[in-house]
Order: structure tokens, then C-alpha cells, then sequence
């Protein structure tokens, strides 16, 4: 088995089905471990908490309180996601592991992308009109410029 692993970076906003199917058609095809990236862009929780603060829902204790309950959730469901994708590994012989990482997306995943050597990754994004795209700039797309390694893009609806 070759050591360097496919990447599949997974946010907490992505659907994932074709993008999944990508990564595990690339470490099959080419007897690579699945290496499934799951981070949580602490960035979500923190907009969330100052969106219901600033409305006046939330204050003090209970804005702590909530952020905490998110981070938590977050790690269940990531924990989860990353289960959930080596059984579908396993019954395909694909050697497989996760990462879960908290921070911010596109840092967090350059570091995995150095740290495990990788050479190749999977990144999931949200289908949108390129008008859209054209305004609102994807993290992904972020990712991709900064990053030297070939990372495919798989646009999911």
C-alpha cells in the first residue's frame, strides 16, 4: 500500500454523498488509505452565539453555556461521520481513519494536508450558481489557491 493517503476534508455545512463515493473510488483505484478530515469551523458556533447575543436572546452564562453544547454536538456528530464512512470502507477493503479538528477550515486542513504528507484530497462543495460563487466566495475555493496539492472538487447540491 502506498504510505501517502487521499484526503477527504469534511465540513459541519456539507453534504457528502458523490464526494465520499469520489474519495473511496480514488483509494481504491490507487491502494491508498482514506484519510476522512472532519472540521468544525469554529467560526459557525462563534456567528451563531454573537447573532443570538447581539439579538438580545443570549448574555453571560448561558451564551458560554450554548457555544460549549455546540462544540460538543459538533464533536458527536463528526465522530459520528467519520464511524459511519470507514464501515462503508471496510465492506470495500479500504484501509481507513479520521481526523476531527476544530479552527478554522482552510488552516486546519493545509495542516493535515502537511502533516500527513498527503498528495491528494476529496474537498466537498456546495453547489451554486456561478453568480453566486462569484460573490460569495467558497472556503474551498480558499483552500485550493493556497494549497500545492491536487485537491478535487466534488460540488454536491
Amino acid at each position: 500500500m502506498n504510505e501517502n493517503p487521499i484526503l477527504l476534508i469534511l465540513a459541519t455545512d456539507r453534504k457528502l454523498k458523490a464526494g465520499v463515493e469520489k474519495a473511496m473510488e480514488m483509494a481504491l483505484d490507487k491502494n491508498k488509505e482514506l484519510l476522512v478530515l472532519y472540521i468544525h469551523d469554529l467560526k459557525l458556533s462563534e456567528a451563531t452565539v454573537n447573532a443570538m447575543t447581539e439579538g438580545g436572546w443570549l448574555g453571560g452564562k448561558a451564551t458560554d453555556e450554548l457555544f460549549n453544547v455546540m462544540q460538543r454536538e459538533y464533536l458527536i456528530q463528526g465522530n459520528a461521520l467519520i464511524d459511519h464512512i470507514k464501515g462503508l470502507c471496510q465492506r470495500k477493503g479500504i484501509r481507513c481513519r479520521g481526523i476531527l479538528r476544530g479552527g478554522d477550515f482552510v488552516e486546519e486542513a493545509l495542516r493535515v494536508l502537511d502533516e500527513e504528507g498527503v498528495e491528494e484530497a476529496v474537498a466537498i462543495r456546495r453547489k451554486r450558481s456561478n453568480v453566486t460563487r462569484f460573490f460569495f466566495r467558497s472556503v474551498i475555493d480558499d483552500l485550493t489557491k493556497k494549497s500545492n496539492r491536487k485537491i478535487e472538487i466534488v460540488d454536491e447540491d
